[in-house]
């Protein structure tokens, strides 16, 4: 009986503790796509920020990547929001191929449709690069579920942490609005080479 007596209070302290690690978890990741959620993408943008504000070199320069899938809300209208989830988890292992291994390059689900990629030791050059493929991989790869196939179109946009001629640290904020101006940029030359493919 004592033993029992002892083992209940550790049993409870090892569920507690798990539990813990999961809300940990929780408030850092994505549930649907395991990804990270906007927090721990801003703790990682934040790591690497103060990493290239101590020595500002080619190799602790960093790219940041906006995505979003282009009309995305016109799925979740048609077929609903159970496929809009496969396709936001297919569009996940999409991207996770392409990059390097997680613990390198880092993909962000920032909420929605929305996207964000990390690639630490990377030049504007090759952040475009890299986004080209993305582009190339969901081009090639139909997504198919339940009898219904939907090509797949994303925008991206590319900023990096150094300004390219005279390799100044620009400020996080910098980063990321010169990230989104240009996925929208990209987004409307998008709509506009397809809409003229149309005509």
């Amino acid at each position: 009986m004592l033993t029992l007596h002892w083992l209940w209070p550790w049993s409870r302290i090892n569920a507690l503790e798990e539990q813990a690690r999961y809300l940990m978890r929780l408030s850092t990741h994505d549930p649907l796509t395991g990804l990270l959620n906007r927090r721990g993408g801003d703790e990682v943008l934040a790591h690497h920020f103060s990493m290239l504000s101590r020595n500002n070199c080619e190799k602790n320069d960093f790219a940041v990547l906006d995505l979003d899938l282009d009309r995305f809300s016109g799925i979740n209208d048609k077929y609903g929001h159970s496929v809009g989830d496969q396709v936001l988890v297919f569009f996940t292992k999409v991207l996770v191929g392409i990059l390097r291994n997680n613990e390198h390059d880092i993909v962000v689900r920032l909420g929605g449709d929305e996207f964000r990629i990390i690639l630490p030791e990377c030049s504007f050059e090759h952040g475009e690069i890299v986004k080209t493929k993305i582009k190339d991989a969901l081009m090639a790869t139909a997504f198919e579920v339940s009898g219904i196939k939907l090509s797949l179109r994303t925008s991206v946009g590319v900023a990096t942490a150094r300004t390219p001629r005279s390799n100044e640290v620009r400020q996080i904020e910098e980063i990321l609005k010169l990230a989104d101006k240009a996925m929208y940029e990209d987004k409307a030359a998008g709509y506009a080479l397809r809409n003229s493919e149309e005509r």
